[in-house]
């Protein structure tokens, strides 16, 4: 229970933290919505009153003047806070976004690679979208209590002249009945309290049970129908195993649905009937008052109004903590997530800066198998990188050269041995000034949807003079002539209407340049001309030596004739 309060503690927390106007304006919301039926109750008393009384008009006018004034004025407040709760909503989902993608960003690599993690995430995802779990859902509920403890205030204080009113039947004293009514009313209220409080806290676990199942397929499948570069390959093979998996999915969803229906159903039937029990209670105690002449009838309308609106409020709180409740099963997920400790060393040693680039790497007894598994990946590598040789790693498919790189540039950590750099171990450097010494490839290299020239300097300011030289070293330089906008063109068509889309061994080229860019003491390209035509790739080839200079390069391929230029295969 400790941790369930102080996770919802931690949430109250983030919101103030990061945008603390939507969790005010969520109050100030309750606050008037909480008061505005009062206006009407209050001054229909009045007015029911001195027309029985026979009041003068002007008196009476005044009242209905009165509660249409009021009533407008705290409409016109409501909608204007109802228009910023929702832009301080958006500002704060925006920063919440991007404190889970920096959280990713910041991740070691093999939790990214992780089931538990990914997992995590689609249940984040899953119960944003329910919209019975989220800061939305949180907030909600606050504005929720505000309103009913408004209302619980206001509507004692309008019908404590029920109570008040002496009447008695039986011989049982009017205390004694206005107790007895008041603890059934308590008593059931509580059961309506329980029934919605288990029904949202069933329907959390249900949602995050199910969702790594049906809605990781439906993510992929999402994912994979918007995707316009997928369209290809589904015309050209055929639609049928995407419409199959499609079916599987709308056949898993509709019964996830079923069930959600069900949950609701039963929660939601209980208070509903409790509702309107309490609804006629409250007519029949106030009535049997009317009747035996304890109060008068403005006073009828005032106290039944009140007491009807007072478990109005009741049911707002149960439904505002019910919620919180079940919304704790969302914020253990979430910041879970945004708390999980990356649980690499980051080492601490500076590195030397070096303008000869002498820079030595050791491979010592290295054995490595990925985390969860018991087969090694690779086993008892022995091997030094010598400064300034170009070096080929050569194997087949799947026998570990890409692992090999994951190592070398610390993605994962070597389950047995040691990797040396200049004779001390890499696990003892500073992370990240380590990482600024390679300039990398991959075999699965992604470029983003924004400008060419960005997409080389990894930036959004770079030198363009140099990211133009770093194009024609690699042989883009015919390419980008054809192009209007030339560095400023936008790759991919994702976010500009107007990008260009280019073709596989335009990437791998662009993917170089930036390597090159980078300039780095070394350079590692896995499967650097898998993409190439052969005279792309013996153009690189043949000037490699010179683009490369002094630095330590690095080939993974799968291909013997493709690294005959190198110092060692």
């Amino acid at each position: 229970m400790d941790k369930d309060k102080n996770v919802i503690i931690k949430a109250y927390k983030f919101v103030i933290s990061y945008e603390i106007m939507y969790l005010s304006t969520s109050i100030l919301g309750g606050i008037i919505t909480g008061a505005r039926p009062f206006v009407t109750i209050y001054y229909s008393r009045k007015i029911i009153n001195s027309l029985i009384l026979g009041n003068e008009r002007e008196l009476v006018l005044k009242f209905v003047l009165l509660t249409i004034g009021l009533n407008l004025v705290l409409s016109i407040l409501k909608s204007i806070l109802d228009n910023r709760n929702d832009f301080y909503k958006d500002k704060l989902y925006r920063k919440l976004e991007m404190a889970k993608n920096q959280k990713i960003i910041d991740l070691d690599y093999e939790f990214i690679e992780k089931e538990d993690t990914q997992n995590t995430v689609q249940n984040i995802k899953m119960l944003e979208q329910n919209g019975n779990h989220s800061f939305r859902s949180l907030m909600n509920a606050t504005y929720e209590f505000t309103q009913g403890l408004i209302i619980i205030i206001l509507s004692i204080l309008l019908s404590k002249g029920v109570f008040m009113a002496e009447a008695s039947i039986a011989g049982i004293s009017g205390r004694t009945i206005n107790i007895i009514f008041m603890l059934f009313l308590i008593i059931i209220n509580t059961i309506s309290f329980i029934a919605l409080a288990r029904s949202n806290t069933k329907l959390s676990e249900y949602v995050v049970g199910y969702s790594n199942d049906a809605f990781r397929l439906y993510a992929a499948y999402e994912f994979l129908s918007v995707d316009y570069k997928s369209g290809k390959d589904i015309r050209v093979y055929g639609k049928k195993l995407p419409q199959k998996h499609n079916k599987e999915m709308s056949k898993g969803l509709s019964e996830m649905y079923k069930v959600v229906g069900k949950i609701f159903g039963i929660g939601y039937a209980i208070p509903s009937l409790i509702s309107n029990i309490t609804i006629g209670a409250i007519y029949l105690y106030v009535g049997w008052k009317a009747i035996i002449g304890a109060i008068t009838i403005g006073e009828i309308v005032q106290y039944t109004a009140a007491i009807a609106v007072l478990f109005e409020g009741v049911n707002h709180i149960i439904t505002a903590i019910s919620s919180t409740v079940a919304n704790k099963v969302y914020f253990n997920e979430l910041f879970g997530f945004l708390e999980l400790d990356g649980g690499k060393y980051m080492g601490s040693i500076p590195m030397e800066k070096r303008l000869d680039n002498k820079y030595g790497i050791e491979f010592k007894n290295v054995s490595f198998k990925y985390p969860g598994t018991e087969n090694y990946v690779l086993k008892n590598i022995n091997l030094k990188l010598n400064i300034g040789e170009r070096l080929a790693i050569v194997g087949m498919n799947g026998s570990g050269k890409t692992t090999f790189i994951k190592l070398l540039i610390r993605l994962y950590d070597p389950t047995e041995g040691q990797i040396l750099l200049n004779g001390i171990d890499i696990k003892n450097y500073d992370y990240d000034e380590y990482l600024r010494i390679f300039s990398v490839v991959f075999q699965d290299f992604k470029l983003f949807s924004f400008g060419l020239g960005q997409n080389v300097g990894a930036t959004v300011e770079y030198d363009r003079d140099r990211v133009l030289r770093c194009l024609n070293e690699v042989g883009f330089d015919k390419r980008i002539d054809t192009l209007e906008k030339g560095l400023d063109t936008s790759l991919y068509r994702d976010f500009d209407g107007n990008g260009v889309e280019i073709s596989g061994g335009e990437a791998q080229k662009i993917a170089m340049a930036r390597a090159i860019y980078k300039d780095r003491p070394f350079i590692i390209l896995d499967e650097p001309t898998a993409a190439l035509d052969p005279i792309s790739e013996f153009e690189i080839y043949t000037k490699f030596d010179e683009i490369v200079g002094d630095k330590t390069a690095i080939y993974i391929s799968h291909r013997l004739s493709s690294c005959r230029f190198c110092d060692d295969i």
